[in-house]
Formats: C-alpha cells, structure tokens, sequence
C-alpha cells in the first residue's frame, strides 16, 4: 500500500543520500517530482531525516485515504491547509502534485523566520522552467542552465519518474547523473523489466 511503499521510499533514498555523503559526494543541485522532492529536500539540508518522515507518512496517509489511482490529482486547498499545512501563513496551489519554485520560496522564507540555517544563503531555488512532471533538459529555464553550469558542480541528481525514467532515462551527462524513483506507470515499469511500485536506482558516470 502506499502508506508502506512511500515511507520506505523515503528510509531507501535518504540512506542513498547519507551513503553519497559518507563517500564526500555531495550534490550542488538537486531537484525531484512527487516524494522525490522530499527527498531532494532533505539532501539540500532543508530538514532533517525525521521532520521529512513525518512529511511522508502524513502525505501517504492522505493519499491512501484518496483511494489510489494516478498521482495527478486535484485537491481543495482549503482542505489542504487545514489537513497539512494549517500553520501556514498561506495556502499551497498545487501544480499537479508538486510545490512550486515560487511556492518553496516562500515555504523556505518560513521556515528561516523559525530556524535562521534555512536563510542561511546555502539553499538556492531555481526554476526548471517546466510545468510537467516531464523535464525537457533542452529547454530549461535560463537560471537552471546557468547553475547546471557551474564547474564546481560535481553530481547531478533527477529524482521522480517523470525527470528520472520517462523524460531523461538514456541522456548523458557530462558530470556523474544518480537517478532515483517509484514507478507509478505499469508501462513505464514494464518497460525496464520490472513492476509498479518498484523503485529504481540507477548511477551513470560522466561522458
């Protein structure tokens, strides 16, 4: 179910961001759709292990309660609020079942009025320039090319079925790519051999 398989997800893919770490492997750009932004969250040191699994386990208590069927959905922000975020000084409008860029500035900016690492300046928020749960990498927003572009960058991360498998499965790379997602689609998971939830891992050297 879905109240087990997130939460696991989330145990699976920090201990991959934990092991990246113990190795001096760190990212200088993440991003991640769905749980993966969670995950991309806590790898860019916005919360910690515990916070980001009381995240999970709220969100897949939620969607279990939705009855499944496919991650698109539309929800009632009002009643999002009050289940999720009721401390929140506003309401979240759901870009398909993402937080925004715009939206995380602002989350970010609440966060750092109650913990001042959060506005630190170490956190950098980009654009993807993409509604989709797809990433064109051809045609991102200028901003992601610009910090896709700094040499110190040194691990790219795509987490999420969409950016990991569907949108960028054979691209290369010219930094080392981790990707890390659940499958969702039975297509999808079909097409690599394997099946819904599974959860794939894959690491590719540069060039």
């Amino acid at each position: 179910s879905t109240g087990n398989t997130q939460p696991a997800l989330y145990v699976l893919e920090t201990l991959l961001v934990d092991g990246l770490r113990a190795q001096g492997r760190t990212a200088d750009l993440v991003a991640g759709h769905s749980l993966g932004e969670l995950v991309a969250l806590y790898a860019a040191g916005v919360f910690d292990f515990t916070t980001g699994l009381g995240l999970i386990q709220a969100r897949s208590a939620l969607m279990a309660e939705a009855g499944g069927g496919t991650a698109e959905f539309s929800v009632d922000p009002n009643a999002l609020q009050g289940k999720v975020i009721g401390q929140l000084k506003h309401a979240i409008q759901p870009a398909l079942n993402d937080v925004t860029a715009a939206e995380l500035r602002g989350l970010l900016a609440e966060a750092a009025a109650v913990d001042a690492v959060f506005g630190d300046g170490s956190i950098d928020i980009v654009d993807s320039g993409s509604a989709s749960p797809l990433i064109d990498l051809t045609g991102v927003s200028r901003d992601l090319a610009r910090a896709g572009a700094d040499p110190d960058v040194g691990l790219l991360v795509l987490l999420g079925m969409g950016r990991a498998v569907e949108s960028n499965w054979t691209a290369r790379f010219t930094v080392p790519c981790l990707r890390v997602a659940m499958l969702k689609d039975p297509q999808v998971a079909a097409r690599l051999g394997t099946r819904v939830p599974d959860a794939v891992v894959r690491h590719q050297a540069a060039g």
